[in-house]
């Protein structure tokens, strides 16, 4: 018998690999908006295992210039630069996993929907990675958003967590709906998506009024 790999990991690395396209280059920042939908559909299963293959699959992709500053400029041998690179990246993976293994035990102990603690958590692991070990604050997800000057905007209120908070909030919306449609058990999570359909309007609707008044 042949073995298949989880698709729950695939998905998630999927997942991964699609948040990343949002960031320099290709700069796809649409992206980010739908990017964590993959793993949010699956993350039940293994919170913690998916959760880390799509830390994998986005860590991995945005930080590939680590191997080129470190064998260019750093002059280290190409092998420790390659043991070095996947060092960090399983180490930032992790921040994915705690996030996604937090609210999954927060909804099945404490009956918490993801729409109030995964953006919650998420944008804590964000601050905590920033400082922790003397911090590595790359690659945060408000960060693929650099190129939509009107969201922008709201960084001066909230910071690039304010937009990280949105982001997956918005994606963890999207999953709910996507849930519901396919099952049709429960009521449908038109809450949840009209208070991040509202959240959007309002960060626009701020930057453009900024922008108005530049």
């Amino acid at each position: 018998m042949k073995y298949l790999p989880d698709r729950s990991i695939l998905w998630a690395l999927a997942a991964g690999v699609v948040l990343a396209l949002s960031f320099p280059r290709p700069d796809l920042s649409p992206l980010a908006w739908i990017g964590l939908v993959p793993l949010l559909l699956v993350m039940h299963r293994r919170p913690f295992a998916t959760g880390f293959a799509a830390g994998v699959g986005f860590f991995s992709l945005v930080l590939y210039w680590l191997n080129i500053v470190m064998t260019t400029y750093g002059q280290m041998h190409p092998i420790f630069s390659v043991v070095a690179y996947l060092l960090l990246v399983g180490y930032l993976a992790l921040f994915f996993a705690v996030a996604t293994w937090t609210a999954c035990q927060l909804q099945a102990r404490r009956a918490l929907p993801l729409l109030l603690t995964l953006p919650v958590v998420w944008v804590g692991l964000e601050f905590l990675r920033s400082f922790l070990l003397s911090g590595f604050p790359w690659a945060l997800l408000g960060y693929s958003q650099q190129n939509r000057e009107v969201l922008l905007q709201s960084a001066d209120l909230f910071g690039v967590y304010g937009l990280s908070f949105l982001i997956v909030l918005v994606n963890v919306a999207l999953a709910d709906l996507l849930r519901w449609l396919r099952h049709r058990q429960g009521g449908a999570p038109w809450l949840g998506a009209a208070v991040a359909a509202g959240l959007i309007a309002a960060t626009a609707g701020y930057g453009l009024v900024r922008l108005g008044g530049d």
